[in-house]
């Protein structure tokens, strides 16, 4: 009787976790198996050296824009990894709260065999499955209080443990998703990149300049406070390559600078442009500061620190470098003081 008990009893406990394993092992075998998608169609080759300018120009804001679009599908894979951690540790927690609790209904089982109970537990442990095992337990009056108190604890185990293995499954679909638009994207970007080093090389050196003109001295910040803070360790940058995807010095892109900048003054900032323009408060020209974050684009594709004086601090583009800069007004969408 009490093996039987222990069989049944085991079969409910491990069952989260084995479908956990395989969920695992399903998830894993399909990212490693992942294909990339095919990058965009490049334009037709520029005729003239203006048409190859143009060309440059167009191709670095979609790359600036892919280029946000991966960084924040990284930062959404990071939460998805986060998430799918504490489901798994939720499933193991719920599969140890299970064993813990199965003793207990073990003694309740002896004490029923030997207070002449057998009908009741009999139909018990024979019933088809785990659910409907604790179903029948929980419905059992010949039970005392305390030994009911412990049947349900136990079915609130059973169900934790397999809510927690449902939400794991879905945080790693998710994660294998995401893996797969980050991948095409990061194929897409590479494209692109190449692309703009071709059309770069065959422009003459006056045009080269015109793309990549050379970046103002370095403001001296007068004050303190976390802005003229920020805007200082952006400027310590100045001459580091732009790169895509770049957070760290020696290469950054846009949105890696500015949070750089401000993780070195004390405040975490988001990864993508369009969280930083939500991280503090929306002001308007008249009321920018030293440190205050202007944005471009009306997909707020691009980011820069002002300085003061009409010049801001930035990461411009690809094959350029963090430089000191008049803000293009005309672009301007959106300015965010940060707190």
């Amino acid at each position: 009787m009490e093996k039987t008990t222990e069989g049944v009893l085991a079969t409910v406990a491990s069952k989260p976790l084995k479908r956990t394993m395989r969920s695992l092992l399903a998830a894993s075998t399909v990212m490693m198996t992942v294909s990339l998608a095919p990058g965009s169609i490049a334009d037709p080759a520029p005729t003239n050296a203006a048409d190859a300018q143009k060309q440059f120009e167009d191709l670095s804001k979609q790359g600036e824009q892919l280029a946000e679009q991966m960084n924040k599908v990284t930062e959404e894979i990071d939460h998805k990894k986060a998430e799918a951690e504490s489901a798994r540790s939720a499933a193991q927690q719920a599969v140890k709260d299970q064993g813990a609790y199965r003793d207990q209904v073990d003694q309740i089982a002896a004490q029923a065999y030997t207070n002449g109970q057998m009908n009741s537990m009999g139909a018990l442990l024979t019933a088809k499955d785990p659910g409907a095992m604790l179903n029948q337990m929980s419905m059992l009056d010949a039970l005392t209080y305390n030994n009911k108190s412990a049947i349900s604890t136990l079915q609130q185990k059973v169900t934790a443990a397999d809510e927690a293995d449902k939400k794991l499954a879905k945080a790693l679909k998710d994660t294998e998703q995401l893996r797969k638009d980050q991948e095409a994207k990061k194929a897409d970007l590479d494209k692109r990149k190449d692309e703009l080093d071709a059309i770069f090389k065959r422009l003459s050196a006056a045009e080269k300049k015109a793309v990549h003109p050379a970046g103002a001295l370095k403001v001296a910040l007068t004050g303190s406070g976390l802005g003229v803070s920020a805007a200082n360790f952006a400027q310590s940058r100045l001459g580091d390559a732009y790169v895509w995807g770049g957070t760290q010095p020696g290469g950054f892109d846009c949105s890696g600078l500015v949070q750089w900048a401000y993780r070195q003054a004390g405040v975490s900032l988001p990864r993508v442009t369009n969280a930083q323009a939500g991280a503090g408060v929306s002001i308007s020209k008249g009321q920018l500061q030293t440190g205050d974050l202007i944005f471009l684009g009306s997909d707020l594709y691009h980011v820069g620190i002002y300085l003061g004086g009409n010049q801001w601090v930035h990461a411009p583009t690809t094959g350029d470098v963090v430089k000191v800069a008049n803000v293009p007004w005309g672009q301007v969408s959106a300015m965010t003081h940060v707190q």
